[in-house]
């Protein structure tokens, strides 16, 4: 599991979300980067799921993070998803 966490660790932008192109190989994250909302969503379930499992509070903290920063900056002004 730590080696899991460690190499997702690596591809989280500030925002929160992950990575997720296909040639994630020598991809960093970045503000500059556009992430697909399902990412954003599949990793804040991830994170969800890694809490109740864990208790590991550091988890919470992603989730919130993705949430109030990568989801919400994802939508557009009149509170729909984005469609990039």
């Amino acid at each position: 599991m730590q080696n899991c966490l460690w190499k997702l660790k690596r591809q989280v932008a500030e925002s929160g979300p992950v990575v997720g192109d296909e040639p994630i190989k020598e991809m960093l994250p970045s503000g500059e980067r556009l992430y697909e909302y399902c990412v954003i969503h599949e990793y804040l379930v991830s994170c969800l799921h890694l809490l109740k499992s864990t208790g590991v509070a550091a988890h919470a903290d992603a989730a919130e993070n993705l949430l109030f920063n990568a989801a919400m900056g994802a939508r557009m002004a009149d509170v729909r998803e984005s469609r990039i």
